[in-house]
């Protein structure tokens, strides 16, 4: 029998210094409302001289580019650019929140799989985009807010089950 891979029903859960339990964030527009992008290899290997090979871990792999898409001027807008305020006026006092985001995974058959990413220490790395377009681009109504984020050096940043 093939295998079956359903999606549906993901969440994103934002925690931060003002909701330390943590907030779903629900006001999404279309297309990609949540990418997690890693810029660098974890590892890097290379052949020397009579075949040894050299393997070395980069730190840098850790680091993630995180954006999300919100409604503009939506709650989840608002709470994020909150977050982002509260960085700037204090970079060395500010609370650096966590995304929790889980894919709901079915096999076809009632099973379901969680596939979880938690990216800490997540801080704003630009400040959000405005667009103003009189030819119905619908993107004018959404917030992309960028973030960077590491996982656990120590972890893989995602687990399945």
């Amino acid at each position: 029998m093939p295998s079956i891979s359903f999606t549906g029903n993901d969440s994103i859960i934002f925690t931060d210094a003002a909701n330390p339990g943590g907030v779903p964030l629900t006001d999404f527009g279309d297309g990609d409302v949540l990418t997690i992008d890693w810029g660098a290899d974890i590892s890097t290997t290379k052949v020397g001289k009579n075949g040894n090979v050299i393997n070395a871990r980069n730190a840098e792999g850790d680091l993630a580019d995180v954006v999300i898409k919100v409604l503009r001027a939506s709650d989840d807008d608002v709470m994020l650019n909150q977050d982002e305020a509260l960085y700037l006026q204090d970079p060395p006092a500010f609370i650096c929140p966590t995304i929790t985001a889980t894919k709901m995974v079915g096999d076809g058959s009632g099973g379901i799989i969680r596939d979880t990413y938690v990216i800490n220490f997540v801080t704003p790395k630009r400040h959000v985009n405005m667009k103003e377009n009189v030819s119905g681009d619908t993107d004018q109504a959404l917030a992309i807010h960028p973030y960077t984020g590491i996982c656990n050096p120590n972890n893989s940043p995602r687990t399945i089950g």
